[in-house]
């Protein structure tokens, strides 16, 4: 689960002081897709992420905000409503952050001169093909 430790790793160090023992972070709900072939190791893992962020102090929306711009730039073909939250207020100083968001990984299975491995693919990107590229002569806007 590359993406999920990514996710984790750019909250710890996205500038909001976020401290590694108040981030919990887990999959669940997960579900793996491969298709059935000889020829075709390569298979996709699916997963709900979450992030809980205890007696956090500042702003929530500052959380997501960071949060939404990992999930722009890491999962390209994520709906515009993928992050969902519960934030338990626990005084005027704190509170508890729960943020779950569906994430895939792609596995490749790679054929290397001392056997087989695996390695994480990029997600495919909808959003960088133009038009153009299906009708010739047609400009990109």
């Amino acid at each position: 689960m590359n993406k999920l430790k990514q996710a984790r790793t750019y909250l710890l160090g996205c500038g909001l002081g976020i401290e590694a023992r108040h981030l919990l972070t887990f999959a669940e709900k997960g579900q793996i897709s491969s298709w059935r072939s000889d020829r075709n190791g390569n298979f996709t893992i699916a997963y709900t992420a979450h992030f809980i962020l205890t007696d956090y102090c500042k702003a929530p929306q500052d959380v997501f905000f960071k949060l939404a711009q990992w999930l722009k730039e890491n999962c390209p073909n994520a709906p515009e409503d993928a992050l969902k939250f519960h934030v338990d207020i626990l005084d005027h100083d704190k509170a508890d952050i729960s943020i779950a968001l569906e994430m895939t990984d792609i596995l490749n299975l790679v054929q290397g001169p001392n056997g087989n491995f695996l390695q994480y693919g990029p997600e495919a990107d909808a959003t960088e093909i133009g038009m153009a590229d299906f009708f010739p002569g047609l400009k990109n806007e």
